[in-house]
């Protein structure tokens, strides 16, 4: 399995309090389905499925925002939603992948 590194937070600055604003949450990660396509159909891998499982998102300590994804999901995906400001806290984004490791990273948030 790919080591799971910390995702990137994107919030663009100039933000007030009370303000409505996209979050983009960059994941690097090198995901396979385990699957391979041979003569129009889908076959079993030499390599197993390697994928991110799991995207969780948290403003201070109350999760807001959960994608679970599947071996479908494309290497390297940007999740993006829109998350109203209203308090100095952190946002923080955890990763997990379908082997269980997991990474964090975490935004500050002030006004």
């Amino acid at each position: 399995m790919a080591q799971v590194t910390a995702p990137t937070i994107i919030l663009k600055s100039g933000y007030k309090k009370g303000n409505n604003v996209e979050v983009r949450v960059k994941v690097k990660y090198n995901s396979t389905t385990g699957l391979k396509f041979v003569d129009g159909k889908f076959l079993p891998a030499d390599k197993p499925a390697d994928y991110i499982s799991k995207v969780e998102i948290f403003y201070g300590k109350e999760l807001v925002s959960q994608f679970d994804l599947t071996a479908a999901t494309s290497p390297n995906p940007l999740f993006r939603f829109r998350l109203t400001l209203d308090r100095a806290e952190p946002i923080k984004a955890v990763v997990t992948n379908n082997g269980g490791q997991k990474a964090e990273t975490a935004q500050a948030v002030s006004f």
